[in-house]
């Protein structure tokens, strides 16, 4: 595999821990938003993601090891 095609994979698999860890969170913190401002809420919750995702990862990889 080439640099660039392991970046490539790194950077999908980082992507796909991110959207992960949003959904779930969307999922648990849904029902104490207010509604009135989902805009913040959205943005909260996508650096929580981020906050997250290497954690996925991690444990991701060590099941597959």
């Amino acid at each position: 595999m080439s640099k660039s095609a392991k970046k490539k994979e790194k950077k999908i698999v980082k992507k796909n821990a991110r959207k992960e860890a949003y959904d779930k969170l969307l999922t648990v913190f849904s029902e104490y938003k207010n509604g009135s401002d989902f805009k913040k809420f959205d943005s909260k919750l996508k650096k929580s993601a981020k906050l997250f995702a290497p954690f996925i990862i991690k444990a991701k990889s060590e099941i597959i090891d």
